[in-house]
């Protein structure tokens, strides 16, 4: 749950700098969570430490045949950090795509 706390207030972030409240948008912790680097640091965490389980549950279940919704899950999940990550380390693709949050969402909703 501390990483989905660590996200939501990322997101939260976003929505005070739309509510113009910049000078709470921009403060040290929000401005850290905006990083890239860390968002990614994140997101591999939950995919590799909570979320391991179900990845490997539905791999070898689509690998069988037979997915469930741990392997719709795990490709939603595996999909939004890879985008991220080739749009973070391929700048020149000229993707804005900071999705890093996504996988630790969706895989809190289910665990």
């Amino acid at each position: 749950w501390g990483l989905v706390g660590l996200c939501t207030t990322h997101h939260l972030g976003h929505h005070l700098h739309h509510m113009g409240l910049h000078s709470i948008a921009h403060t040290p912790i929000m401005n850290v969570l905006g990083n890239p680097w860390i968002s990614a640091t994140i997101g591999i965490t939950a995919l590799l430490g909570p979320g391991r389980k179900i990845l490997v549950e539905g791999a070898l279940a689509l690998l069988r045949g037979s997915p469930n919704m741990n392997s719709l899950v795990g490709l939603g999940a595996v999909a939004s950090f890879l985008i991220s990550a080739a749009s973070l380390t391929f700048p020149s693709l000229g993707w804005d795509a900071p999705f890093f949050e996504e996988p630790v969402m969706l895989l809190a909703f289910i665990l």
